[in-house]
């Protein structure tokens, strides 16, 4: 139950606004520190360990998303299930009376 809370809060995130500026800022600031700075580049253009990161995160977050999708496709077939029923049950009434 933890962890699925956990997994909600970590995909509502990375979906956010705030996510996607904190990761532009992030990547400004590693382009901006090595091409202006002289002497304590890190990562020279192309920017090798940067693409290396990005693509390492992108990995291990698909499958974060894909399983939270799943997840709520399930509860929402869950619900749609009982709506059917409860519906069914209500006609079965009017028909009855």
């Amino acid at each position: 139950m933890a962890q699925r809370k956990l997994l909600r809060v970590y995909v509502k995130f990375r979906s956010g606004g705030g996510y996607i500026a904190l990761l532009t800022i992030a990547i400004v600031g590693w382009t901006g520190w090595n091409l202006l700075s002289a002497s304590w580049r890190f990562d020279e253009p192309p920017f090798v360990l940067l693409n290396l990161l990005l693509s390492i995160e992108a990995a291990y977050a698909m499958p974060v998303f894909l399983r939270e999708q799943y997840r709520t496709a399930a509860e929402d077939r869950d619900l749609l299930r009982q709506i059917l029923k409860e519906v069914n049950e209500i006609m079965d009434e009017v028909e009855n009376d």
